[in-house]
């Protein structure tokens, strides 16, 4: 399936269709939106003598979204020629706030994203796949990290010498949401994150969420063929006279690029407890 790209609503879409065809004679596009509603019908589209690709630009006009937070556009070409009709299709997404929210969808914006990528090394990749494919990225990027066990007492700093109890060291009223009863344990819940909360974390952390997260959509926009072919179980391939061969242990399952998790490795309880039954 293709990709399917994302614009910001009231944005001029321009499309580009190849037909594998010639002496194209005449050619039509038709406009329509997720329910089927036709917003342009067949408006002619200028040829000239020996075009195979047919270049069509959709409005602002007609991407404007009015009530929608979101909506699809089906563009449908056909051109004709020697008497036969030939149709292509192409889609794609427009979204009334293209901005991401923070910490719900991301921990840094499509601006953060453009700001930040351009002094790191695999950022090129990032930020030459446009806007709209960034946004995905960031969003699953956060998403990953989210998944990571961070310590509030790493986040905050607190040593637990300050405390004749470690184990009680959560339940003080100079933390932040101690009094609350909500966290008295050390790992962040990003489900029950209220905006207000996040707003409270230091902001060392907060930019180290910001980083991290850039960080790992490079990782994703490049690609880790590596690892992917560890984790499909694969123990060599050769191209030509090279052959790559992979151990077939593995380290720990860590759902972030070994770069992302070197940012965030301060802020993560790493401990592991065994306990006897």
């Amino acid at each position: 399936m293709a990709q399917i790209d994302t614009y910001r609503s009231g944005e001029a879409v321009s499309l580009s269709f190849s037909f594998n065809i010639l002496n194209i004679q005449s050619a039509t596009y038709t406009v329509k939106d997720s329910e089927g509603s036709i917003l342009i019908s067949d408006e002619p589209i200028e040829i000239t003598e020996g075009q195979m690709s047919i270049p069509v630009v959709v409005s602002a006009e007609c991407n404007h979204l009015s009530e929608k937070e979101r909506d699809l556009r089906h563009v449908i070409v056909k051109a004709t020629a020697s008497g036969l009709t030939h149709e292509e299709r192409k889609m794609y997404v427009l979204l009334n706030n293209f901005e991401l929210s923070i910490p719900g969808q991301s921990f840094a914006t499509v601006a953060d994203a453009q700001m930040q990528a351009i002094d790191m090394l695999n950022g090129d990749t990032l930020l030459a796949d446009g806007e709209g494919l960034m946004r995905k990225r960031l969003i699953e990027a956060t998403r990953r990290v989210k998944t990571l066990p961070f310590s509030i007492r790493k986040i905050l700093r607190i040593d637990f010498d300050r405390y004749d109890r470690p184990q009680d060291m959560l339940n003080v009223y100079d933390i932040p949401w101690g009094d609350d009863g909500v966290y008295r344990h050390d790992l962040v819940d990003w489900e029950r994150m209220t905006q207000e909360r996040f707003d409270e974390l230091p902001d060392y952390f907060k930019e180290a969420l910001m980083l991290a997260v850039v960080n790992e959509a490079c990782e994703i926009a490049n690609g880790n063929d590596v690892a992917a072919a560890r984790e499909d179980g694969i123990l060599s391939e050769s191209i030509g006279e090279t052959t790559n061969m992979y151990r077939t242990g593995k380290a720990a399952n860590v759902r972030v690029a070994r770069s992302t998790w070197r940012l965030l490795t301060s802020y993560i309880n790493n401990r592991m407890i065994v306990r006897r039954a």
